[in-house]
This record gives C-alpha cells, structure tokens and sequence, in this order.
C-alpha cells in the first residue's frame, strides 16, 4: 500500500514538473540576418540546443528560467522566461570586438577598416619557451618565413616578408616596438612576455607610410598596458623544465663496423692490434657532445593596472636557458616600465621603457674546425673515449692517444663570453586642442653596449702552451624624434575621414674596436693587460641620418567604401649630395561588399571585403659611406704602416626601389569560419648590386644601381570555429604562402653572375637563391669509376666545377605555412602548432667528411661506405674506394621540414574553488606543460634541417624542449 502511495505521488510531482515546462521558439538575428549555430541554453543546466540553419531553435523551458543566446563575436544575452512562447532575439555585435584596434603606420586602426595586408600575431604565440620573440613567429604569419642559423640559445632568426627582394642590399624587415624603430635581430635582451602582440605589414598600402626603411615588410610589436577599468592586478609566471636534441638524423658507423671498414680499406691489418680492447670502446658523439638534460627555467612578476586617467605596467624578469652544446647557454634578467596618463581631455603622456641584460656563452663555432663540438660530432670515431678512467674529460691523454684533440676539452677551456645591456626607452606628450585634432611629439631611443671575450689557455693540450685572450666591445644607439598631427572627423553621419601629417628624423651611431693578447704561460694570468704581446684587432665609428616627411588620407563611406593614400619623402646620408631624397607613395581600395543590399540575403556569408592597392617603398641597407672614396689605414710599405684606399666609391648611388601590387578578399561564413586570400606582386628596380669590376682597379667590386627582380606569390588564411557547443570549443586555424622569386635584369648586357665557391649563380629568368652545382651522374658499373655530367649533359668520369649548372633547386623556400587547433572545455585547454617549409634544398657539407670514400677515411664514416663499387658489388651509388667525395649535387638534399613546434596543455583553477581557498587573495591560476620543438618530420639527414644558408657545416642544432610552469595572478 505504502508503494502505491509513493508511486502516486512521484507521479503527480512529474505531471507537475512537466506541466510547468513548455516549448519555447524563436529566432535568432543580428538585426540584418538570421544567425544558424547560436548556442541556446536553460541557465544553470546542461538543457541547450543551436538554432537551425534558418536560425531558428526549440527548447523547453518553465516560467523563470533564464535563457543564454550566445555566438562568437556577438554580445551574450540573457532572457528570462515569461509567459510567452516565442522569444526572437536579437544580437548585437560586441563592442569589444568592433572596436578592436590594431597598431599600424604611426596609428592605429580598426579591424576591418584597414586596406592593406595585415597579419597580427596574439601573446599566446609568446608564451612558447623560447628566448628571441621572432623565433615564435615561425610559420605564424602566410608569406612569411623565419629561420634560423643556430640552435645557440638566443641566437636571432632571418625573417623575410614575401620573398627576397633584393640581391646585395639588405633583406631584413623594419622593426618598430612602441612607436620607434630597434635594431633588427638584437631581440634576445627584450622579454617576449612583455609583447601584447606583433602586427606584420607585408604590402604597399601598409608599409609605404615607412618609405625607404618598408622594402622588405614592417614588423610593429606593441607591449603590455594596463587596460581601463582593471583593478591593480599583480602576475607571477614561473617555467623549468629541460631540453634536448631536437632531431639528430644518424646513418655512422659503430666501433665493430668502423674497425671492420678500416680493416677492408687498409687502414688497420688485422692481427697487428688488439681489437678486443678498441671495441670495448663504442661511443655515440651525440650523446657525448649534445646534452639531453640542458636545464631551462624563467620567473616574471608583473603589475599592472588602470585608472579613469592613467595605466601602468611593470615587470621584472629572469630566464636561464642552458644549451644542449657544451659551454653554451644564456641568462637574460630584463625591466619594463610602461606609463601612459591623461590628466586632461586634451592632454596624454607616456613613457615605455625596457632595460636588458644579457650574459651569454658559446663553444667555438667555426664550422669546420675540429674544435667545434656540432662538427666534431661527425668527425671522431667511435671508440675514442673523451673521458679519462676518474670521469674527467681527458685533453693531453686524448691527444696522445688518438692523435687527435678532445673537442669537449676544447668547448670546456675555449669559449667566448658575451655581456650585452640594451635599452629601448620612448617618451611621448600628446595634445588635442579641439576634438578632431591631435599633435603628437615622440622620442626614443634603441641602444646597446656589447661586451665579448673569448679565451683560450696555455694548458689546452691544441694550444700547444701558448694561450690567447680576445677582447671586444661595442656599442650602438639610434635616436628617432617624430612629430605627427591627426585630424579625425565624421561629415554627414557616413562620411568618415582621418589625415595624419608627420616628420621624423632618426641618427644612428655605432663604434666598437677589439684587442688580441697573446704567448699566455699561465691560464690564471689571462687578461689583456698581462699578455706578452698585445695587437689591435680593429676599431670602426659609423653614423647616419634620416629626415623624413609624410602624409596619410584615410576615407570611408559609411564603412562600406574606403580610400587609402599615403606619401612620403625620404633623405638619407647613405647617398650622394644629388641623390639623398626619394618619394614613395601608396593609394588603397576597399569594397566591404556585405553591406550591399543585394548581399542581406546571402545569410551564410556574413562578411565580405575586397580591396586592392598599389605602391612603392625604397631599400636603402647598405654601408653608411659606400657612396663615398674613402682612405683606410691598414697596408705596410717597406715594414712601416700606412694607409691605401678602402673603397671605390659611387657619387651616383640612390634608392632601391621597389613597386607593389596586391589583391585581396577577406570573408566570414556563418561568423565562424574567416578566411583572407591575397595576391601580390613586386617589382625591385635600380637594385643597389654589388657590381664586378676589373682587378686593376684594386677592388672586386662597386656598388651601383643596377638589376631587377620580381616577387609573386598568393597567401591564404583560415581560421574556423568547428565546435562552440556550451562549454566545448574546438578552433583550427592555418595559413600557407607561395612565393616566386625571378630576376629579370643584371648588369650591362651580363644576364649571369656566378659567385665563386658559394654554389650559387645569379641568372635571368631564374630564382635568387638557386644552387649551381655539378651534377653526378652515377657509377661506372665497369670500373667503379664516378661520373657526372657535362654542362652540355655528356656523361664524363673527371670531375670540374666548371660543369656546374643552375639547378631548378633552391635554399629559401617558397612555399611557408603553419597550423594551430585548440580544444577546450570549461578551465582545460589543449593547443598544438605545426609548422612547415616546403620545396627547399641544402647542401649537407658533413658529408662531405663522413662519404668521403677514402679522403677522410681514419674519421667517423657513414655506414654507406659499406656500398662502395667492387667487382661483386658492381650496380651502386656509391664509387670504389678512393673516388673521393667531391662537392656535387649528391650532397645536396631535401631540407624540406614540418615541425610540431608547440603543444601546450593546460587548466585553470575554477574561480569558486579560489575564493573559497583564498578568499580576494588569488583570482586565478594556471597550470600547465608545453614542449617546443617535439617533433620533426624531413628527408633531411643531417642533425637539423632549419638552418638559413645554403650549406650546413658544423651548425648548433636546434633543441626540443620541456616546460611546466604557472600562472597566479592576485
């Protein structure tokens, strides 16, 4: 009886419940269309669906729940349910993301106004363990490519922006941190976790403003501020963690194999030594050279906040970062001071400020020198034993046991020490006399003083007791003073204007000199004061000037239409007395066709903007004084020092210039999938060319205005939102860019320009950075013989470079690209990138040495050697035994790579579980792991494919690396 009661009454509570719920419907607008995908969710539980492809939805709900309609860049609403059954919503655009600046030719501009081809890369992108912030750059940006040349810690990457586009004059891209210019590559001192973001201006309409420094593209990092309305808020970020090799590709023999190689060869008889004894020896260099522990840690404590008139931001850092070679590694300690105050509606200051120093020590890196460790590796044989029987690494005892020295005794004794201080410092005031009106006066400064010294003792057993110490010192600081004024106004509701009118004037100043001591009989005595002979290794004083004066115009028509013109006029000492000023100039067209009429219907586009510009920049990085004859100190005559000429001089030289063309369509699907093609095209005309000269002369060469190339590629980038399902979000994001490089002039009626040993040929119609090689052409199964091919493709057994041709291969790749996804659910995120080149080839010098059929044959050997031609071995690649390896397209490889570069797992504590442990005390942490570098995928056989040259000889290679760490902020 008593369960039929309880039955009776669960019964009428479920009518009851239900009863209370009903169906509720409507649709989901944005005020023009209907929206498909918004989430709809009953407050407090999981009762949720998503509109229709109509935008249309269904759910229950009772009287006095409280409906969330939210969608990705759209404010949320919440409604509470009355007695209605229908509820259409409307949502609007969030505020925050319409107005969503970005930092671009001495202003700033909204997403979506902008004609040009912008990329912005987040802080998320800094917060890989790296030391240099461009290194976090790689494979972020289409069209953009970033390598490096080693794997030292806060070694700096080569960046290039839509190509090469210049032969002789630099290819590095301007860098503007907080409105001033900084020296490019000296990036190791700044501390990536104070960049809010780096914005990339890769085409005309965005870079022209910057005239004759934009040739090769701008890259404008802004740093972290207090954001209005924060409350002071202080950040503790904490990292260890580890490294290792990252790749390390290995085909050498073991003891056993090389012993039976020498053996075979002739090197060793058998019988005559005791093998037994050598084979209890079998070292892998990688392992003894590359540490797989290399300890790695960073701590940053931060402050920051807002007020109604002023933000603020400062930081304190310190980072330690070991390296896997031996004697290598860097400890970075870095200041940010950033203060903005607007005591009056008409009136801004600020000051930024970034202190840096640096202490860092490598092994010997000249790249073929037995010394350096990333060479040796390939060079020592496996049962040399580098330690002695006490665990000491032996030096003397090596050398007299091998005949050869101990290349970690060398990195252990033998090292070079860097103290690098860098101070980026910039004050700015900024007065607005009426509303539509701003003056703006800017100064800052980029400077360095570097210290290096480099010494080597009497006791290392190579030094052969006399002991060497180099000392050297730089220092090098740019000042740059810009005035702008800034008119902004809106006519008529629609008609939305801005005029910027700037100067700026910039003066660079650089000196360094060097001393050399030498004949050290005592490690402990080794200062330059001490040294029995002491000499003068160099001292240099270089400056230059800039003055500048532009203009920019930006209209639009109810921010469907839009104009963009900007010019400028540049003069620079670089230059001769006629030839000092240039003008450059750029006009931009954008069409935000989703706003049309006819496109209100077209509901799953939701935007969709085509734009297209055209304009010229100048490329001005050569020497301070190359227009100039110069004298130079240095020649002897009859045993007494005189001085000689130093340079040729060119009164006539001038800009480099180079026309841009770009085409681009940017669209979003349903606001969640956004994708931005561009098209592009650059013409590099008067190229500043080192030209060759007759040897009579007493130089090589003479620069000259003269050549002409192209660049042509297309960019694509996608970034969709494939999962928004409550608390569940899943993104995917990636880009690629093609580039094609192709010179189209040289010099006089020349359309061919060899460069001597470099393995590179400059050639009309073809790519700058083609290789020009001999090209093998097999075995002789008859004799073993090699053979290699004509520079008329005839077969011939006598090798000659001057058979070397130009080769459809290149070293910089034109193909560039990465991708991203990110999953997380409520506090849990996991985010992996991948980046990759592609089409590219390198020359693997090492092998050189380790296939060197015989010329190196007493060294380390691949286990290729073992398919050598013989008699009964007749049909291989590989020639008899003593045809040496010679440099021809059989050492050049597919360099080709795509890397896991970072993989990030982390969560965030719930807030509730943070008050309810601390109270106000801690508003959030995050914990996490992350590794960098974790995979690589190439053809590649060398240690590393990343390496920006077109050989590879002795290089560090790069590091994987293992982080944990956390983020608490108070």
């Amino acid at each position: 009886m008593n369960r039929v009661i309880l039955i009776i009454c669960l019964l009428l509570q479920t009518s009851i419940l239900f009863a209370q719920q009903r169906e509720i419907s409507g649709t989901v607008t944005d005020g023009s269309q209907t929206i498909p995908g918004a989430t709809v969710m009953v407050k407090g539980t999981t009762n949720g669906t998503t509109s229709d492809i109509d935008g249309y939805y269904r759910i229950s709900a009772s009287e006095g729940d409280v409906l969330v309609i939210s969608f990705i860049g759209l404010e949320t609403q919440e409604i509470t349910v009355g007695t209605q059954n229908t509820i259409n919503v409307e949502l609007k655009s969030d505020q925050e993301e319409l107005d969503e600046v970005m930092v671009v030719g001495y202003t700033v501009r909204k997403k979506g106004t902008a004609t040009g081809a912008i990329t912005t890369v987040g802080e998320e992108a800094m917060e890989v363990p790296v030391v240099s912030f461009d290194q976090a750059l790689q494979g972020r940006v289409s069209g953009m490519s970033v390598m490096t040349s080693s794997g030292q810690p806060g070694a700096s990457s080569s960046i290039r922006i839509r190509g090469v586009n210049s032969i002789n004059a630099g290819s590095t891209p301007l860098y503007i941190m907080d409105g001033i210019p900084i020296t490019a590559g000296d990036f190791a001192a700044l501390n990536p976790n104070d960049i809010e973001n780096v914005t990339v201006l890769k085409d005309a309409s965005s870079t022209s403003i910057y005239g004759a420094r934009a040739a090769n593209g701008v890259i404008v990092i802004t740093t972290k501020r207090g954001k209005k309305g924060d409350k002071a808020k202080v950040t503790y970020s904490g990292k260890v963690g580890f490294s290792d090799l990252a790749y390390g590709e290995w085909d050498l023999m073991n003891t056993t194999q090389k012993l039976d190689y020498e053996e075979w060869v002739g090197v060793r008889t058998a019988g005559t030594y005791d093998r037994a004894a050598v084979e209890a020896v079998n070292v892998d260099w990688r392992d003894v050279v590359y540490n797989n522990n290399a300890f790695t840690t960073s701590h940053d404590l931060t402050i920051s906040g807002a007020g109604e008139s002023n933000n603020y931001y400062v930081s304190a850092g310190y980072m330690k970062q070991d390296g896997i070679a031996p004697s290598s590694g860097i400890d970075r300690y870095s200041l940010r001071l950033n203060l903005n105050t607007n005591p009056r509606e008409w009136l801004k200051a600020g000051f930024n400020t970034s202190l840096g120093y640096t202490q860092s020590r490598a092994p010997n890196s000249s790249s073929n020198n037995i010394h350096n460790p990333s060479h040796a590796v390939y060079r020592m044989n496996p049962y040399f034993n580098p330690y002695n029987t006490d665990g000491s690494v032996a030096d003397e005892e090596f050398y007299n046991a091998y005949g050869k020295y101990n290349p970690l005794a060398t990195a252990e004794q033998t090292y070079s020490d860097n103290n690098h201080l860098k101070l980026i410092t910039s004050g700015y005031l900024e007065i607005k006399p009426i509303k539509q009106l701003t003056f703006k006066t800017q100064l800052g400064m980029d400077g360095y003083d570097s210290r290096g010294t480099t010494k080597s003792p009497p006791e290392l057993a190579a030094n052969n007791g006399d002991g060497v110490v180099q000392e050297s010192f730089s220092r090098a600081y740019n000042l740059t003073l810009t005035n702008l004024a800034t008119y902004i106004n809106t006519f008529n509701t629609n008609h939305n204007l801005t005029f910027l009118l700037g100067q700026e004037a910039i003066s660079n100043t650089a000196n360094g000199f060097g001393a050399q001591g030498t004949g050290y009989t005592d490690g402990r005595l080794m200062i330059i004061d001490s040294a029995p002979t002491q000499t003068a290794s160099g001292g240099s004083v270089s400056k230059s000037n800039f003055l500048s004066f532009f203009s920019r115009a930006e209209y639009n028509y109810d921010y469907k239409y839009f104009l963009d013109l900007s010019y400028r006029r540049d003069g620079s000492s670089r230059f001769g007395a006629d030839n000092k000023w240039a003008n450059f100039w750029s006009v931009g067209l954008m069409w935000s066709a989703k706003k049309e009429s006819f496109m209100a219907n077209i509901r799953p586009i939701t935007s969709l903007q085509l734009s297209f510009n055209i304009g010229t920049s100048g490329n001005s990085s050569i020497g301070n004084y190359e227009h100039l004859a110069m004298l130079g100190s240095g020649p002897v005559y009859n045993g007494e020092p005189g001085m000689g000429f130093a340079s040729m001089g060119n009164p006539d030289l001038t800009w480099e210039k180079i026309t841009s063309y770009n085409f681009g369509l940017k669209t979003s699907l349903y606001n969640r999938v956004r994708l931005n093609i561009e098209t592009y095209h650059k013409e590099t005309t008067d190229m500043l060319l080192a030209v060759p000269v007759s040897v009579i002369s007493g130089f090589a060469s003479m620069r000259q205005n003269v050549g002409a190339m192209t660049n042509t590629g297309v960019e694509i980038e996608i970034d969709a939102d494939i999962i928004t399902a409550g608390d569940f979000k899943f993104n995917l994001g990636a880009n690629v860019g093609y580039n094609k490089n192709k010179i189209t002039q040289l010099y006089g009626e020349t359309d061919t320009y060899t460069l001597g040993t470099q393995y590179r040929q400059y050639k009309v119609g073809h790519d700058v950075t083609s290789l020009y090689m001999v090209r093998f052409a097999g075995v002789d199964s008859e004799n073993g013989d090699p053979l290699w091919y004509t520079k008329d493709g005839d077969i011939t057994n006598v090798y000659s470079t001057d058979n070397s041709v130009l080769l459809d291969k290149r070293y910089v790749s034109p193909w560039t690209g990465g991708f991203t996804t990110n999953f997380s659910y409520k506090g849990v995120s996991l985010s992996a990138f991948f980046s990759w080149v592609g089409d590219r080839y390198m020359i693997n010098n090492a092998r050189y040495y380790t296939e060197s059929n015989g010329r190196y044959a007493s060294d380390q050997q691949s286990v290729k050697m073992f398919n050598a031609w013989t008699p009964n071995n007749r049909y291989t690649d590989v020639p008899a035994y003593g045809n040496f390896m010679e440099f021809d397209d059989r050492l050049l490889e597919n360099a080709a790579f795509m890397r896991l570069k970072s993989l990030t797992v982390s969560w965030n504590l719930p807030e509730d579980w943070l008050y309810r442990w601390t109270g106000d005390v801690v508003s959030g942490v995050r914990v996490y792991g992350q590794a960098q570098n974790l995979f690589t995928w190439t053809d590649y056989s060398g240690l590393d494919p990343e390496y920006e040259s077109n050989s590879q000889l002795g290089g560090y290679p790069a590091s994987r690396t293992f982080m944990f760490g956390i983020d608490v902020t108070f």
